[in-house]
C-alpha cells in the first residue's frame, strides 16, 4: 500500500501540478536499468513532493541503481514554474552531463534539479521550497540553474557523489539555512556563476572532499553568516567573486579556515 514503482517518463506540462503526497504516495521508486531509465521533468507545469521518499530502482537487482555510467532516473523541474520538496528523502538519482549527452532529452539530470530554459532569463521564472528533507547518494544533491527566491532550510545534504547543493548560473536571491551538509564527494555548499544577493546561514558543512562553502565565479553581494564549517580541505574559499560579507563563522579543522 502507498508505494509506487514508475516505469515511464512523466511529463508534467503547463497548467498541470503534480503532487506526490505520503498520504496516498509512500514511497515512489523510479526504474532506473542499465537497458533505460524513466524520469519525472515538469516543463511550465509544477511540482510538491511532501512526506515521500524516492529513490531510483534497479529491478533485477530490487535495490537503487548505484552506476551513473549509462545513466540513472532523476527529477527536474524545468522552463518555468515551481517545484517544493517537503519532508521527503531523495536518494540515487541523477548521472554527469557526458553521460546525457548521449540522449536527445537532457538537461538537468544530476538528480533533483530545477532549471530554466537557455536564453529565456527575464521572460520565465522558476522557484520552490526545500525544507526538512533528507536529499543523498544523488549525483549532485541539489542543482538549480537560473532559480529566484528559493528557500533550502532545514535539510540534510550527504554522501553525495559531486556537491551537496548546488545553486547554479544566474540563480538569485536565495536563503541557505539551518542545513547539514555532510561526506559529499567534492564541495558541500557551492554557489557559482553569477549567484547573488543571497544568504547563506547557520548551515554545518562538514568531512566534505573539498570545501564546505564556495563562492565561484562572480557570485557577488551574498551574506555567509553563522556557519559551521569543519574537517573540509578549504572551509570558506572565495574565487573571482566580490562585495560578499563572511562573517561570525566557525571553521575548525580545515586545510585553510577562509581561501
Amino acid at each position: 500500500p502507498r508505494e509506487w514503482l514508475l516505469r515511464s517518463k512523466l511529463y508534467v506540462s503547463e497548467g498541470v501540478t503534480l503532487i506526490l503526497d505520503g498520504a496516498e504516495v509512500a514511497v515512489l521508486k523510479i526504474r532506473s536499468m542499465p537497458e533505460g531509465f524513466a524520469y519525472i521533468r515538469s516543463q511550465h507545469g509544477n511540482i510538491l513532493i511532501n512526506n515521500t521518499r524516492i529513490t531510483s530502482r534497479d529491478e533485477a537487482l530490487n535495490a537503487p541503481d548505484t552506476d551513473i555510467r549509462d545513466g540513472r532516473a532523476f527529477i527536474v523541474a524545468y522552463a518555468s514554474g515551481r517545484m517544493d520538496v517537503l519532508n521527503a528523502d531523495i536518494g540515487y538519482l541523477g548521472f554527469p552531463l557526458a553521460v546525457a549527452k548521449r540522449y536527445q532529452d537532457f538537461g538537468g539530470n544530476y538528480g533533483l534539479s530545477w532549471k530554466i530554459q537557455n536564453g529565456t532569463f527575464g521572460r520565465y521564472a522558476m522557484a520552490g521550497n526545500v525544507q526538512n528533507s533528507i536529499v543523498h547518494h544523488n549525483y549532485f544533491g541539489l542543482y538549480t540553474y537560473g532559480t529566484s527566491g528559493m528557500l533550502i532550510q532545514n535539510n540534510e545534504f550527504s554522501d553525495n557523489i559531486e556537491y551537496g547543493i548546488d545553486p547554479h548560473d544566474d540563480s538569485n536571491n536565495l536563503l541557505i539555512e539551518d542545513k547539514t551538509v555532510y561526506d559529499n564527494g567534492n564541495h558541500g555548499i557551492i554557489v557559482s556563476k553569477r549567484v547573488s544577493y543571497s544568504t547563506i546561514r547557520r548551515n554545518r558543512s562538514i568531512n566534505n572532499r573539498l570545501h564546505g562553502i564556495m563562492l565561484d565565479k562572480e557570485s557577488n553581494y551574498n551574506l555567509v553568516t553563522g556557519n559551521t564549517v569543519f574537517g573540509n580541505v578549504n572551509g570558506i574559499a572565495l574565487a573571482d567573486s566580490h562585495s560578499n560579507l563572511i562573517q561570525n563563522n566557525s571553521l575548525m579543522k580545515n586545510r585553510f579556515g577562509i581561501r
